[in-house]
């Protein structure tokens, strides 16, 4: 999942903090695997945004199959850094 944020990800926003921004993405998953209820936090806002978007618009699903039914519906923390380089 952190390759698909990384390969999704615009970096040509010209309000992204340059350096590095420590994120959190919380999330959940649905009972039919759609990822929802997302949210980031971190010391940019415009990475946060980003962040969210490109979860949010993903065209994937977890395998809920692959995971244990009493993880269903609940919130998952997935730490971010995201590395802006100079513009």
């Amino acid at each position: 999942m952190r390759q698909l944020v990384v390969s999704n990800f615009d970096f040509t926003n010209p309000n992204l903090t340059e350096g590095t921004t420590n994120s959190v993405l919380e999330f959940s998953v649905a009972e039919d695997g759609k990822i929802t209820n997302v949210h980031a936090k971190g010391g940019c806002k415009y990475v946060s945004e980003e962040l969210e978007h490109v979860m949010k618009s993903l065209l994937y699903k977890v395998d809920v199959n692959k995971l244990n039914k009493n993880l269903m519906a609940s919130t998952f923390i997935m730490p971010v850094s995201v590395n802006v380089n100079s513009k």
